[in-house]
């Protein structure tokens, strides 16, 4: 059957086990079943939200290494003060053929740049984006605190979505799944 379960909870259960996993749903509930069993609170997919539509995006590929150190260096030094929200997360910002990473809680800053390139085909190392003003994503530190981790190890492409409208939307899919995120 079909269910909502926590992300971050999913992902740190199943990190947690050694070999391959079990998934059985009864009586409301997700089990995980290896050495050790899981019981998991889910909810009805009908309360789960659409995935961003992302239509006419634009879209960029990252390997998975650079994500991943990107977040780790900057992720640390955005601010968990509820009263200055647009301060929890990372700003990605795209210009010249680089992300750059910056996260501040208003003492003190973390800046980290990577390579990346524009996807007009498949993802291929090394391709430059040339755009003329660099555009900013603010990615907030809870949807950060799930990609993370869910990123995978090995260095593989992922590919990123991203919609700037009213309500911004940003998408990463790869290997493992897809996270979709409306950004702050």
């Amino acid at each position: 059957g079909d269910c909502c379960v926590p992300a971050k909870r999913l992902i740190d259960v199943a990190g947690s086990c050694q070999d391959s996993i079990e998934l059985d749903f009864k009586n409301g509930a997700l089990h995980v079943l290896n050495e050790a069993t899981y019981q998991l609170a889910t909810l009805p997919v009908e309360e789960f939200p659409p995935f961003p539509n992302m239509a006419g995006a634009k879209q960029f590929v990252i390997m998975s290494e650079d994500l991943r150190r990107a977040i780790k260096h900057t992720e640390y030094a955005a601010s968990t003060d509820a009263t200055r929200y647009v301060l929890n997360g990372i700003c990605l910002e795209l210009h010249k053929g680089k992300l750059v990473a910056i996260a501040t809680d208003g003492r003190r800053m973390s800046i980290q740049d990577v390579t990346c390139g524009w996807m007009e085909e498949p993802p291929t190392e090394g391709k430059g984006m040339e755009v003329e003003q660099p555009i900013q994503l603010l990615f907030p530190s809870a949807a950060v605190k799930v990609l993370y981790p869910a990123l995978p190890k090995d260095n593989v492409p992922v590919l990123v979505f991203f919609k700037i409208e009213e309500r911004g939307n940003i998408a990463f899919m790869f290997k493992a799944g897809d996270l979709g995120v409306h950004l702050i």
